[in-house]
């Protein structure tokens, strides 16, 4: 059985301490990260759906996979509406 000097244990409360503070930060960067990681899933979402909406649907799957995308010629409609 192994023994413990008193003055071993201060340290060994300030290695516990230390211990438990390590856990709780930890808990709380993992919060954080979880949070962020949301947001940066927002973000991207965000981007898809305006890509999808400014280009057509050929080329911004071929952006999304990283090729480099060939001039073509697509036909658009818009209409224009004059308030005074």
């Amino acid at each position: 059985m192994a023994s413990i000097c008193l003055t071993q244990v201060p340290l060994l409360y300030v290695i516990v301490a230390n211990a438990a503070m390590t856990v709780d930060n930890m808990r709380g960067f993992s919060m954080i990260f979880a949070s962020q990681a949301g947001a940066l899933q927002t973000e991207r979402r965000k981007t898809e759906d305006l890509l999808t909406e400014m280009l057509p649907r050929s080329v911004a799957k071929q952006l999304r996979a990283g090729r480099a995308v060939q001039a073509e010629e697509f036909e658009v409609s818009m209409s224009v509406t004059k308030t005074y």
